[in-house]
């Protein structure tokens, strides 16, 4: 079950916010590589933080009621974001115009056309600062990511460990504790072992690294002292591996609670006896029945917490490959799984893998869309009760082109695969409604109604080239209007199968 989902391959790439005073470099190569934070650079970077997402994100900018953050703390049911650390906010601490993204993985000729055929390696980037005048670029960059993730009600990341004890991806493991615990300390990092990438290390070699995450002050652990370890891919090794995993860490006073995230479930039965609870990597298909339940009622789960996995689209362009999500129906049908479920945990895959599309952290096509209705869908699954709404509000969801299977655009591009569910070409209202209203999608001159009820709705309206109109009618009068910021056209210049995303809020 799932192994279509395999993960990936890794790839690393090599407007000023304060002038804040900034302790002054002994010698050039300080600014790359600046020594530790001491108490007031930590608190600059949080403010400087702070100040952006505060710019970014005011109170205004969500539609409904929430508790404050210490409530949704409080609550038993937790929701992490899988990190993957490949793609930080920026690699290189340039503007975004000139920065790694944009010059390179954006570009069908950027990475020396590497990734020519397919039209280049993501078709989203994250939203960036841009440059930043400190040499705690990368420390406010993290920061940025945090605060954003808490303010939509995120306990903490789940972090990918892709390398142990070395490399840029294992410093970016600790620069991210770093940062969690000077700037938000009840946010929590999660070590998630990747092992479909760490398939060469022994039980001992992880042992030793999650001791040192332990050890780390915003590192994850349940109330009974047990670090929460959700391993990617766990089926890729025996049993025999993970128990002594769980001895090694035992030996060393470091005891954990196994947390699986299944690519293939066959196995899940046989790891019940050592494991805290169980995930899976995910279904795509926005019709599919809960995971949780196709497990069956086998006695061995019934003790077992289980992580309901939530994901907003995936578009992998490196591949090609992609499945059909319908809009947002796939993200908001795994929340409704979640919910009632009344499950312990909701796991967002992912906050940030743009070279998958699955991201939820704010993009450059998908805006706001899914990072705005996961602070509705959290406050929803931790107090049993959907938000109640406080002014009307529109998202929507399309692509920018009508999606033709084996089309290519250009001469010798590889056309996208489609895995899971059948293509549908579709635009997409989701109306948060304070009163019943009239839902309205003008798209090429056709117009597609729907009278709703108070609350969350979603229409859908078949796609044409052109700019989508989003409208929200009561009586004969217009209460609320907004348009696309991309048009649909029937040629693009290179296949894109991302659902981009807007509001009327921002």
């Amino acid at each position: 079950m799932y192994s279509n989902l395999t993960r990936r391959s890794f790839i690393w790439a090599g407007g000023v916010l304060s002038q804040t005073a900034w302790p002054a470099a002994s010698h050039a190569d300080d600014w790359e590589h600046p020594p530790p934070p001491d108490k007031a650079g930590w608190k600059a970077i949080a403010d400087i933080a702070q100040a952006f997402v505060a710019r970014e994100s005011p109170p205004s900018i969500f539609p409904f009621a929430a508790p404050d953050r210490a409530a949704l703390g409080r609550s038993s049911k937790k929701v992490f974001a899988h990190y993957f650390p490949p793609y930080p906010l920026s690699f290189d601490n340039k503007d975004v115009s000139e920065d790694y993204y944009t010059t390179q993985y954006l570009k069908r000729t950027g990475e020396n056309s590497k990734f020519f055929k397919v039209g280049g390696l993501i078709r989203d980037r994250p939203l960036s600062p841009g440059h930043l005048d400190s040499p705690y670029w990368r420390q406010i960059n993290y920061a940025i990511e945090i605060l954003r993730a808490q303010a939509i009600g995120l306990d903490g990341f789940g972090i990918d460990i892709v390398q142990l004890g070395q490399g840029p991806y294992w410093s970016f493991v600790h620069l991210l504790l770093d940062t969690a615990a000077a700037v938000a300390p009840d946010f929590r990092i999660m070590p998630e072992p990747d092992t479909d990438i760490l398939k060469t290390f022994s039980p001992a070699e992880i042992a030793e690294e999650l001791a040192l995450i332990s050890k780390h002050p915003a590192s994850y652990h349940l109330p009974d002292g047990r670090l929460v370890v959700a391993p990617f891919a766990p089926d890729v090794k025996p049993l025999e591996f993970w128990t002594a995993l769980i001895k090694e860490m035992k030996q060393r006073q470091k005891p954990i609670a196994f947390l699986p995230v299944y690519l293939n479930t066959a196995v899940a039965a046989s790891f019940a006896p050592v494991s805290y609870g169980l995930s899976v990597w995910s279904p795509r298909d926005p019709h599919g029945p809960d995971p949780r339940k196709q497990l069956g009622a086998n006695p061995v789960f019934a003790s077992k917490v289980w992580m309901m996995p939530v994901v907003p689209q995936d578009v992998r362009p490196k591949s090609p490959s992609f499945w059909e999500t319908e809009n947002t129906g796939l993200f908001r049908h795994q929340w409704d799984q979640a919910i009632e479920g009344n499950y312990e945990y909701a796991h967002l895959i992912t906050w940030n893998d743009f070279s998958e599309t699955t991201e939820v952290s704010p993009g450059s096509e998908t805006g706001f869309l899914f990072y705005d209705l996961t602070r509705y869908y959290t406050i929803w699954f931790k107090t049993g009760k959907a938000p109640a709404i406080s002014k009307d509000a529109i998202y929507y969801c399309h692509r920018r082109q009508i999606i033709k299977l084996d089309y290519s655009p250009v001469a010798d591009e590889t056309p996208m695969h489609l895995h899971g569910t059948a293509v549908s070409n579709k635009v997409e209202m989701v109306a948060l409604l304070t009163a019943p209203a009239t839902l309205q999608i003008e798209m090429a001159g056709t117009l597609t109604n729907l009278d709703a009820q108070p609350g969350l709705t979603s229409l859908l309206a078949a796609a044409a080239p052109g700019r989508p109109i989003f409208r929200i009618l009561r009586g004969k009068h217009v209460v609320l209007e907004t348009r696309s910021k991309r048009e649909i056209v029937a040629h693009p210049d290179e296949d894109d199968h991302t659902y981009l995303g807007g509001s009327s809020m921002r």
